[in-house]
């Protein structure tokens, strides 16, 4: 695999959002999730001289009241205690300290043996010029803007620091209080192990797999309060985003593929990955090493796995399988919804319409619905690849989900897959390194003989009885079918003139149509007593028949 090259900037209209954002100056209903990649989005940006000054300005660090250091003596937390910035006073134990401070130093002593002794993380290095000597937290009130940011002193050392908000009580936080501090400590410092792994320059290049990991770390530490459930619709509704380049919430979202990870071959693989990150080896060249040398399997079927598992979530869950926490994810987009008419048998990829263009490692979903009076969904992901895709027919038989696979070799020009009942439908691919290619969907017409369907209905309506005419269409052998072109029934009076064309039916099941005439001409009018022509016509191929109407 070559590197994958998807720069981590700021876009012009995003920057003042960013710049806001980190002064404590944003108005959003819900809080950005981390700020880390914001301030290294923005060092990368073409930035005006004020913009300049006021990003210079966000990365200084503050200069606080009161400074306290945790009883493990590896953090110090710098905080104040008037102002804007100001903490709560409460003290309900009478140590002098602020509760909220308390909690400070408890939790990052507590995170601290959590991800480097027992987790077994590398431990970040602690500036020698700067700060306290020891880790820095500062307190600042970010307004329900951010929930915290790490950074480093001139964003591309090795050693960084965290800024925390003051008390995380506003609405706009999707998790507030001690249960804020707590997950939001987590993830900023896996971010300063990530740092001190491979500094400000290399770490931009893997800012979205930075923020997933640190999102996933917050449940591997505090499972249970599961604040990354607000962020996986970022994901969920986007999954035709490069995996490793979305933006903002696609990002927290994402941290999915990592509870994947972890579920699938354990947590410490997760760690082993940013262990060999480098400059030239990107986190997935790293992950396809291990899954390859150590387990037996590679990155492309372990991402067309969670492809599936990906699938299996909210209604779909399936009890003991696939995610343990599926029920409360929610289920990926759709990106198109075709409605199928029930007739075809058949749906083609990479003809003429439909395209569908892919970034890779990524997928499409593709929902068909049949129009038919039994409820019937077919789905589709499609996703990109260098020489194959893989067909997933997934679904359920009994309760229990159906899962067959077809691979499929992309050199062909078109691809005939048969729709069965009661299936559904996904496509997944191997790993693509450059070029998207495009995937679509259409469907064939039909070719039915004259003598493969008939027109059946009663030979009277009979207004004083009943209120319309049900016209049944019956196909006696589709065997040959390839696709759906519909049947239409055109009503003429005796002396030729056209009363009504009708084109939609009420139901469509074993291979018959049911099409309703009420009785009404084109104006919707009731038709006068006599005797009319019923043409059924599929296409060129016509049947005839007739009907008394009486009053």
């Amino acid at each position: 695999m070559s590197v994958l090259c998807f720069a981590n900037f700021a876009f012009a209209q995003d920057i003042e959002q960013f710049l806001q954002i980190l002064e404590g100056q944003s108005v959003a209903e819900k809080a950005h999730k981390c700020g880390t990649h914001l301030v290294l989005e923005l060092r990368n940006s073409k930035l005006s001289e004020k913009e300049k000054f006021r990003l210079n300005k966000i990365s200084e660090r503050p200069t606080n009241q009161f400074s306290y250091t945790t009883p493990s003596s590896k953090f110090t937390i710098h905080f104040d205690i008037s102002g804007e910035n100001a903490v709560s006073l409460e003290d309900s134990d009478n140590s002098g300290t602020p509760d909220y401070v308390e909690l400070m130093l408890e939790t990052f002593d507590s995170v601290y043996r959590f991800e480097i002794d027992t987790l077994g993380y590398t431990a970040p290095p602690i500036s020698t010029t700067l700060g306290s000597g020891k880790y820095d937290i500062y307190i600042e009130n970010f307004n329900g803007g951010v929930f915290a940011y790490t950074d480093s002193d001139d964003g591309n050392k090795f050693n960084s620091y965290i800024r925390m908000d003051n008390n995380y009580t506003e609405g706009s936080y999707s998790t507030q209080g001690i249960d804020a501090v707590k997950v939001t400590a987590a993830h900023e410092f896996l971010h300063m192990v990530q740092f001190g792994l491979l500094g400000g320059s290399i770490l931009n290049d893997e800012i979205p797999f930075a923020e997933m990991s640190a999102t996933w770390m917050e449940d591997v530490m505090f499972e249970g309060i599961n604040d990354y459930y607000n962020y996986l619709d970022g994901f969920s509704n986007a999954p035709e985003t490069f995996l490793f380049s979305g933006k903002n919430n696609y990002r927290f979202g994402a941290s999915i593929w990592c509870h994947f990870l972890e579920e699938k071959f354990g947590r410490n693989i997760v760690r082993e990955i940013w262990n060999g990150i480098t400059a030239s080896k990107r986190n997935y060249h790293i992950t396809d090493t291990i899954l390859t040398d150590s387990l037996g399997t590679s990155f492309e079927d372990a991402y067309n796995e969670f492809v599936i598992w990906t699938f299996f979530t909210g209604k779909r869950t399936v009890e003991n399988q696939f995610f343990s926490e599926a029920e409360f994810y929610p289920e990926t987009f759709y990106s198109q919804v075709f409605d199928w008419t029930g007739i075809a048998t058949s749906v083609e990829f990479g003809t003429s319409e439909l395209p569908t263009f892919l970034s890779p490692i990524s997928y499409k979903n593709f929902k068909i619905t049949k129009n038919i009076s039994t409820e019937i969904s077919n789905e589709f992901v499609i996703l990109p690849t260098e020489n194959k895709v893989q067909f997933l027919s997934l679904g359920f038989a009994n309760g229990s989900p159906m899962i067959d696979t077809l691979e499929i070799s992309t050199s062909e020009e078109k691809i005939n897959l048969s729709l069965q009942e009661n299936a559904l439908y996904l496509i997944s691919s191997q790993f693509v390194e450059e070029n998207d290619f495009a995937l679509r969907l259409v469907s064939n017409k039909i070719e039915i003989a004259a003598d493969n369907f008939s027109l059946k209905h009663n030979e009277i309506l009979d207004f004083r009885k009943e209120q319309f005419l049900n016209l049944l269409v019956s196909i006696e052998d589709c065997g040959s079918c390839t696709g759906s072109e519909l049947p239409e029934i055109l009503i003429f009076s005796s002396s030729g003139r056209e009363v009504k064309k009708i084109t939609s039916y009420n139901s469509f099941e074993n291979f018959e149509f049911s099409l309703i005439w009420d009785g009404t001409n084109k104006e919707n009018q009731k038709v006068a007593t006599g005797v009319y022509i019923l043409l059924a016509r599929i296409g060129s191929k016509i049947q005839k028949s007739k009907v008394a109407v009486v009053k």
